[in-house]
This record gives C-alpha cells, structure tokens and sequence, in this order.
C-alpha cells in the first residue's frame, strides 16, 4: 500500500473559534487536556454528493468583538497523517500565530494506534503532508513559505519508523510511495498556482531525485494536476482539476495501469465544452489529495469538500461521514477497506482530533485530542519504556546480484537511552517468498545470510523476535532494509559473445540533479537477435557541437556517487529486446575555480560511449555541464531503471 495524506487548514474560521472560546470559556485543565481515552462519536449526517458548492457558514456578532489586550497564543493543529499499520503511525502538527502565518511544525509517531504520541522531530513551515511505505519508510512534506510557483519545499525522509530523517529542497507539492524507493509526485499543484507549471515527477531513489513524467490531464487550456496516489508500481489514481469559480472545481479521476505512462478515464465533473459527466464524482470542493490502497480502496480530500471513498478504482463515489459538513478540513488516511484514520478539527474545541473506521468509514471513533498548545497527552512529561529495544537491520552487499550472498545485520536500538539489548532468536521474510529462524548469541547482533535467486526490488523485515531477557521485549515492526538485487549472467549465457555497438541502441531518459550534483542513466537495449554479454566499464567521452570531443576526464564509480551507489561488476546477459544500464555522474559545482562558470563548466550535448571490452563506440544524446570534464561511471548493470541507493 501506498498513498498520501495532506489538509489544508481554514485560518480564519480557527483562529475566530480559538478567540471566541478563549473569551466565553474556561481554560482546560491539565487532566482534560492530557486525555488520551477513546470515545465513541455519533455518527455525523452527510452532504449530499450532488450538492454543488458548500454554503459558507455565517460569521456569529462574537467574532467582529474587539481585540483582547493582550495578544493570542500561536494554535497547534494536526495538519496530517499516516499509519503503517493498525498500531504504527506518523502525524504532523502545525503551529499557527494568530495572524494565520505558520511558524512550525513537529513529526510524532505512535505505536499503540494513535492513543499516545511521542514528541519527535521539528521542521520549519509546518507539516503539509504525510506518506509512508513498507514498515518504516515516511516522507513528510513541509509546506511552501509562499504559494507562489517554483517555491522550494523540504522533504523529510525516515527510513527506521521516525527515529532518524533526512532532509532535501524540493519544489515537489504532493508525494505518493509504493516502496522505500518508488515513488510519485506531483509539481506545482497547490490551488493557487498557475496551472502551466504543474508536472508528474518519479523518483526511484527515495526522493532524493525526480524525473518528468508526460502530464496526463486533459489537453484543454487550465487543467492542472491536483494529486496522485499509487498503490503498487504499476496502479495508480490522478486528480485533474480546472478552477470553475468560488468555492469548487471541475475534477477528472484517471488510473493508470503501467506505472504513470498511460492513463484512462475513470470518472469526471464534465467540462467547459459541456461535455457529459463521466461515472459518479460530485462537483464541489478543491481536491488536494488522494489516497489509494492495496485492496483498490481510494479516499479523496480536500478543501470545503466531504471526504470521498470509492472500491471500484475510481469509477463511483460515497461521502464519509468524517470532519463535520464539509466545511472543516479532513487529513485521511485509509488502510484498507475497512481500516482508516483521520486528522480533523475538533467539534467541541480549538485543537484537533484523530479518529479512526473500523467498518469502512461508516461510523468512526475519536483515538486523540490534541490541544491547541500542543502539550497534549504524555507527549511532553513522558518518553518510550527504556524497557523496549527497536530493531533495526542493514545490508550487505546493496545493491546485490543474483547467486551472491547478503548479509543482514540486526541489532538493537533501545529506546529512552536504555543500554544494548541483544537479540535471542529472529524470523525473517526475505520478501522473495523465503524465510529463515535463527537463534542469536545473545552476546553481539544477529547476522543472517541469504541469497536470492531472481533479480528484482525486496523488501526483507523481521517478522518477530525475542530479547535475551524475557523482561525486556523487542520491537521488530521496524527492522527492515531495501534491497536491489540485479541478474547476473547464468552459466550457459556466458558462453555468449560480447555485445557490439552495431547490435545495441543507446538512449538516455535525461539527467537528474540534486545540490549541485547530477547524473544520467544510458540504457543500452539489444535491438539484434543474437544473445551478447557486457561486463564492467563503459568509456565515455564528452562530446559539445558537432561532436567535438571535451576535455574528459573519467573514473570508475568504485565507491559510489551523490546520486548512485556502489556496485561490483558482473557479467550480464542480453538476450533480444533485453535492457542493461548504467550511471554517469559528474557535479556542476565549480568551487572556487578562478575561470567562469562558462569555462569551467562547458557545456556537453551528447556523450561517446564504448562499450566494455569493444573499441568501436556509439553516441547518445546529454545535456550535461561536468565541471572540470569530470565524470565517474558506474559498471553495467541489468535492466533499464535509474540505480538508487535502496
């Protein structure tokens, strides 16, 4: 499952009913404002999904009142959510003055299903949304400072269910993620930006670097891409909208079966040409987010909208009894089609709540409150047992091939400054159907050896465990590490020739960049019908107009780049129509070299490549600015994807 979460907050109408209570209404006492306790909430009556646009409730005489003297707290509001699972989830919170600016944001995580957070990690701007893949992977997008288009972002990124993140700019506005690797996002898709600019991007190293997709909206003059949600590598669902007037859009909900490259159809509003809706999506709202799960369940969200669910990959839509009547602002989060959660206002104060569907989102139950100073639950005075030591695994090799061994290291991080607890016995999935028992030392960490067999991306985790000491329990929901395993040449496809230029083609999807550093993938496809083999290093030379030949100077990417990891050399085989690959990396930084940015980073529009163990050489298409002429490549590899660190 993958999918995302977001909510944009009505400023005015929080800050007038933060004024108000704190006016007519006595302060909450520390108990009331520490309870964590579970409460069933009736049921709330739906809009109608045919009602067009939502009537904007009056403003009460209580909200023109005069100023007080003395000026308002900031307001903590839950701004988004995740759930790994039923009991493993993120949620960010967002911290507004009384003048509507954000001033910041915090990530808590939960393992007891949203009953009690742990005070976590602070980002800058606020919390704008929330996706999570696998067991431990989260991506939490803070919001833009402006709305204005190109506006950088940072994109926080875990990969141990919260206990460390790494941060980057990105001008990415939504995300969506199907592994710790793969996954979408959408550019320039906030309400408020000139439709022109909005993209679809895919990353396959996490985040870390996107490619541009072929938009998928309607050709007609203001569509613009809203949000995506994928649910596996090859399903997803995307939003187009086009600004009709106040208070709602026209919206089209198309899926795609191939990973992003093709899109159909699955239901829409209709158009300005007066075309005829298609399927059952109501008009209304500003959709700002869809989630869409393993099952086929999707969720839409938004602005001045109900929350939406379908089962049929889009086609029809049902309202969800969820954040009031539409007017206040929903971050759900489906786990499948019977579980969810949801962040919302709070009905009875001016914090907000999560909530959680048992049956579908038909009836849901209150899990949190959190309080508008943020000092809710056990948050602030209390930390994790010391008790609890969380799992955590490593790789090596990663990448790997097929036929070598990997080896997974598994220890423990114990939580609340605890020492080392030592592991008695784990299982494993190796998340290629195979699984292994093995009993530790109780002296050091857990090594486990496995070997796959096909080529392909795995997600390994450990399924249980147990601590050397039956009084100090083991977490394993969070020990799990991405592997990349490519296919090496069998023993019978060996004995092929080497591959020559004259029965290859060369292509190059562009190049990706990231804090100056860049790189591009050079596929290289058998387009003959003979069997050939490539292993190791390609030559490559720099090539400007005319295919005149740059200053090149190249190395072998032995421990890696910026943007791709270290890979050993294998023999890999070619049969006709077949893909292998590799990477060329390079920065366009020029230090504090005394030349020009012109001079020291001429540019290049195509690279000569020579294949390993062939004299002859081909010329594909790149736009790159190596600095210095300095490149470093990394060996050939199977298949066509982009090498990323897993």
């Amino acid at each position: 499952m993958a999918h995302r979460s977001a909510v944009t907050t009505q400023f005015s109408s929080l800050i007038c009913l933060a004024a108000l209570l704190a006016a007519c209404s006595p302060a909450p006492s520390p108990t009331q404002a520490r309870d964590a306790t579970a409460t069933a909430r009736p049921t709330v009556a739906a809009p109608s999904s045919t009602v067009g646009v939502p009537v904007t409730p009056t403003p009460s005489p209580t909200e023109a009142a005069s100023p007080s003297s003395s000026p308002e707290p900031p307001i903590t509001q839950a701004s988004a959510t995740a759930f790994w699972d039923a009991t493993h989830g993120v949620v960010g919170l967002t911290t507004w003055s009384q003048d509507g600016a954000e001033t910041q944001g915090e990530i808590r995580t939960t393992a007891d299903g949203g009953h009690t957070w742990w005070s976590g990690t602070p980002i800058r701007n606020g919390v704008g949304e929330i996706a999570v893949a696998g067991s431990g992977a989260a991506w939490v997008l803070s919001r833009c400072a402006s709305d204005s288009a190109g506006c950088e972002s940072t994109l926080y990124n875990t990969q141990d269910g919260g206990r460390t993140w790494d941060e980057w700019a990105t001008d990415v506005t939504q995300v969506s993620f199907v592994d710790p690797l793969d996954g979408w996002g959408v550019v320039g898709g906030a309400i408020s930006t000139d439709p022109a600019t909005s993209s679809l991007r895919r990353t396959a190293d996490g985040g870390r670097t996107w490619s541009a997709m072929t938009d998928p909206c309607p050709g007609l003059t203001g569509w613009t891409i809203r949000a995506a949600g994928f649910r596996d590598a090859s399903n997803g669902l995307l939003v187009c909208a086009l600004t009709a007037g106040a208070g709602g859009e026209l919206h089209a909900v198309l899926s795609t079966s191939d990973a992003g490259r093709h899109w159909t159809l699955r239901s829409s509003t209709g158009e300005p040409e007066q075309t005829q809706p298609v399927g059952q999506l109501p008009y209304g709202g500003y959709i700002t987010a869809i989630a869409f799960t393993a099952d086929g369940t999707a969720w839409l969200s938004g602005d001045r909208m109900a929350v939406e669910a379908s089962r049929d990959d889009g086609v029809t839509w049902r309202v969800l009894p969820v954040g009031g009547d539409g007017q206040a602002s929903v971050a759900p989060w489906p786990l499948d089609r019977t579980l969810g959660f949801a962040v919302t206002a709070d009905p009875d104060g001016p914090g907000s709540i999560l909530e959680s569907t048992s049956d579908g989102g038909r009836t849901w139950t209150v899990r949190h409150r959190f309080v508008p100073d943020g000092a809710d639950g056990p948050v602030q005075s209390n930390t994790p047992p010391t008790y609890l030591g969380d799992l955590s695994m490593d790789a090596s090799p990663a990448p790997a091939w097929t036929g070598d061994a990997v080896t997974f290291h598994i220890t423990t991080d114990p939580t609340g400054g605890g020492s080392e607890i030592f592991v008695a016995w784990v299982n494993v999935d190796f998340g290629d159907g195979t699984t292994k028992h093995l009993v530790g030392s109780c002296a050091e960490g857990v090594d486990v050896v496995h070997v796959y067999h096909r080529a392909g991306r795995f997600v390994p985790h450990v399924t249980s465990a147990g601590g050397c000491d039956a009084a100090k329990p083991v977490d394993p929901s969070m020990a799990s590490m991405p592997v990349r395993v490519y296919a090496t040449a069998s023993a019978g496809e060996r004995r092929w020739p080497a591959c020559t230029v004259a029965q290859v083609a060369l292509d190059s999807p562009g190049s990706r960049k990231a804090f100056g550093d860049a790189a591009t993938s050079v596929v290289i496809r058998n387009t003959s019908r003979q069997g050939c083999t490539l292993a190791g290093y390609p030559a490559v030379t720099l090539l400007a107009a005319a295919s005149r030949a740059l200053p090149t100077h190249w190395r072998r990417a032995t421990t890696g780049t910026t943007l791709s990891p270290a890979v050993t050399p294998h023999v890999v085989a070619l049969g006709p129509g077949e893909a292998a690959v590799f990477e060329v990396g390079w920065t366009e930084d020029p230090g504090t070299a005394a030349l020009t940015y012109a001079a020291s980073c001429p540019a290049s529009t195509a690279m000569r490549v020579g294949l390993p163990g062939s004299v002859a050489s081909a010329t594909v298409r790149v736009l790159s600015r190596p600095c210095g002429g300095q490149i470093a490549v990394s060996p050939v590899v199977s298949g066509s994807t982009a090498l990323g660190r897993p």
